[in-house]
């Protein structure tokens, strides 16, 4: 399931050492893919928010295809 979509906003920094908390919350499911919402939190300050668009494909094509009933049970769990 590559990554086919792609955003990420940056609001203030994080350094390395930080321990940062990633919230993911599933935001649509449709018939080829689905997208995910990203929060990142440290110390109560939020440096980023972003989300993501996941597709599933054809391993021997690269062809878009249906959601596997198993991934859209998975996702609506």
């Amino acid at each position: 399931m590559p990554v086919v979509e792609a955003s990420l906003k940056y609001l203030r920094p994080a350094h390395l050492d930080d321990l940062l908390d990633v919230a993911v919350v599933l935001d649509r499911i449709g018939s080829a893919s689905f997208a995910c919402d990203y929060e990142v939190a440290r110390c109560g300050l939020l440096p980023a928010t972003g989300w993501t668009r996941m597709a599933v494909i054809e391993a021997d094509t690269g062809r878009a295809i249906q959601l596997p009933n198993w991934v859209r049970e998975l996702l609506a769990g």
